[in-house]
């Protein structure tokens, strides 16, 4: 199977993309976003912040009780945002990004991501593959790894995607980059959606842990915007899912329903303090725009009063800037949504 590469890298003039045992990027459709020369300067600051944290190794590193630590999933969260605010304005991605995704693209990083020991993460391997199909990569050859047939191989008969470990960590988060990564790249993916429907609670959003046998089931925000971006995914995809738009409506409604109303804008609490979180309303953002609500507007004018009021101008977590709200908050203000990223209009030549 061909991926269904949405092309974003190839309309924006990817330069010399010609890795060591990876083909370069083929061409592949325009992408359904009109790019825009216009975005403001606070998020085109906060990107450039984001680029200087790309190592010379390629990788973004994050720190835990003071020791620094190659953070593939932070890393893969900055290639997205610093792809959108480039595709946007219509501009080459820049070479940091690039050697990001060739980093990415090495045997060694995909082992080190995706796998400990014997075990085998189900959301590493498909954020990892929907990435890097983003960048033009095929994702059923990535340094010698197959990542769809390993994602295909974590996947239960109920079309729960599931880790192969001692521990399983998979929840809806999860799930959704699953259905994301499979529909993006063409592979029969309504399994993996139906099973991501029925984590939706009465009031319409979306369960962070799955349903357990009895039907506990506790909305969360967060889970809520993933499940919402993967479902758009799935439907719009080419040879995609049914989804029933009864349940997108319904999860657009217990967002709106959840959104506190600022004085600039409007934000989303996280479940774990209750309080306004840059991460959350970012993913909201993107979620509400891959939904064709005209709210998400009210959200990028609240990030973005975040960023002008910031004092290093990106976003900050516990007073500290924070790469990965960053990431997520810029992509939320880029304009681009999963869905605008992952979904190719038709299917690539043979």
């Amino acid at each position: 199977m061909r991926s269904q590469r949405r092309g974003l890298i190839s309309a924006i003039a990817l330069v010399a993309f010609v890795m060591t045992g990876c083909a370069a990027p083929q061409p592949a459709p325009q992408p359904t976003v009109e790019p825009s020369s216009i975005l403001d300067e606070e998020t085109l600051s906060a990107a450039g912040w984001l680029q200087q944290q790309i190592s010379d190794s390629g990788i973004v590193h994050s720190e835990f009780e003071g020791a620094s630590f190659p953070d593939y999933g932070l890393t893969l969260d900055v290639v997205m945002a610093l792809t959108a605010v480039a595709a946007v304005q219509d501009l080459p991605v820049p070479a940091d990004v690039v050697e990001a995704g060739e980093a990415l693209a090495t045997e060694e990083n995909v082992v080190a991501y995706t796998t400990y020991d014997k075990d085998r993460y189900a959301g590493a391997t498909a954020k990892l593959a929907a990435v890097l199909d983003l960048l033009g990569y095929n994702p059923s050859d990535v340094g010698g790894v197959d990542l769809m047939a390993r994602l295909s191989d974590l996947q239960l008969s109920s079309g729960q995607f599931a880790d192969h470990a001692q521990e399983d960590y998979t929840n809806t988060v999860t799930q959704s980059w699953g259905v994301m990564a499979t529909a993006q790249y063409g592979g029969d993916v309504q399994a993996a959606t139906d099973f991501l429907a029925t984590q939706q609670c009465e009031d319409g959003g979306f369960s962070a842990t799955f349903v357990d046998a009895d039907g506990q089931c506790t909305s969360d925000p967060d889970s809520t915007a993933f499940a919402v971006s993967a479902l758009v995914v799935a439907q719009q995809a080419v040879d995609g899912a049914t989804v029933d738009n009864a349940v997108l409506q319904s999860a657009g409604d217990y967002l709106d329903s959840q959104a506190n109303e600022e004085t600039v804008g409007r934000s989303w609490n996280d479940a774990v303090t209750g309080e306004p979180n840059v991460n959350t309303t970012a993913v909201v953002t993107t979620a509400l725009k891959d939904a064709g609500h005209d709210t998400f507007t009210a959200s990028q004018a609240y990030l973005l009063s975040l960023l002008h009021n910031a004092p290093g101008g990106v976003f900050q977590v516990n007073g500290n800037d924070d790469a990965r709200a960053t990431a997520q908050g810029v992509l939320a203000l880029s304009g681009l949504s999963f869905s605008d990223m992952f979904v190719t209009s038709e299917p690539e030549a043979s």
